[in-house]
């Protein structure tokens, strides 16, 4: 081995040992801004949809006590399947207006007045375009 290659590899071994003590302080750093990261798109980012999930469960069950009431309310004879293009469009808005209390029983008596027989004829369409 020449003099000119002892020199070259060791100055490959200093660089290497100096990647091997910086290397894991990068990493550290990187992963400690990757946590700051994550925690910061949980906790800020991601609020919002945690709290719309925890009162989504509430929104539904109380939405399906409504509806069931309402439709226990129609003689069982009586009972029938409501058009969908009644309770679609009744449903798509109502996503957006749940929280309006009477804007959802308007919605709500739409649909109850489409699962009845009697009613059903009379529930149009263009009443949910009315509602909104």
């Amino acid at each position: 081995m020449n003099e000119y290659s002892a020199s070259k590899i060791s100055d490959t071994l200093s660089v290497v040992k100096e990647i091997k003590e910086t290397v894991p302080l990068a990493v550290s750093e990187v992963d400690g801004a990757l946590s700051i990261m994550m925690g910061w798109f949980k906790n800020v980012v991601l609020y919002p949809v945690r709290q719309a999930n925890l009162s989504y469960k509430y929104k539904y069950e109380h939405f399906e006590n409504e509806l069931r009431a309402k439709y226990n309310e129609i003689p069982d004879d009586k009972k029938c399947d409501p058009k969908l293009m009644i309770s679609g469009p009744t449903l798509e808005a109502l996503k957006y207006t749940f929280d309006e209390k009477e804007l959802r029983e308007m919605f709500l008596n739409l649909l109850a007045s489409s699962m009845n027989a009697d009613k059903s004829e009379i529930a149009h369409p263009s009443f949910v375009e009315v509602i909104k």
